[in-house]
């Protein structure tokens, strides 16, 4: 990857800007650096609808070439977002932040937080559970007429244990 390079954003990938489990959870784990990144990237999101530089991202977060590489790195193991490489271009796939409360509820995610501000900081952060009895209804109740089957969605709280960085290199 070189600063001429092009890349666009994935087509019909608008992801909300939930900053407060980016500040609390991430922020730590992923440095400012990286965190600027994505907030760019969040921002600037066209839709795809052109190609840009690599360049115009190194000036407008005043980062050099190995900065822009370790934040895409970083961001990429904590699934933050997804680069793939299209020939000479390059497609940036942006994924939401996980809620506070999934991210502390991660063993690894969690481990990797109390390695940066102490196990009381996060403990502290910890949504402390009801004591009283949930009145949840299923979804046939409320909809009997639904035929199809629900899945359940799974969060996307997981963490990629194997990555390779061809990409980044050279």
């Amino acid at each position: 990857m070189k600063p001429n390079d092009r890349f666009s954003f994935l087509k019909n990938n608008r992801v909300s800007q939930d900053t407060s489990s980016l500040v609390q959870c991430y922020l730590p784990i992923i440095g400012q650096e990286a965190l600027s990144l994505y907030l760019y990237a969040i921002t600037f999101w066209d839709g795809g609808q052109k190609e840009h530089l690599f360049s115009h991202i190194l000036n407008h977060l005043n980062f050099g070439m190995p900065t822009l590489l370790q934040s895409f790195k970083v961001l990429s193991a904590l699934d933050l977002l997804t680069l793939y490489q299209k020939g000479e271009t390059y497609e940036l796939q942006l994924h939401p932040p996980i809620s506070s409360q999934e991210f502390l509820s991660h063993s690894v995610y969690s481990r990797l937080l109390e390695r940066k501000i102490g196990d009381t900081a996060v403990s502290a952060m910890k949504q402390a559970p009801s004591e009283g009895e949930a009145l949840s209804v299923a979804l046939s109740q409320v909809f009997p007429t639904l035929t199809e089957e629900v899945t359940p969605i799974k969060s996307k709280s997981k963490l990629k244990m194997i990555l390779t960085w061809n990409i980044f290199s050279g």
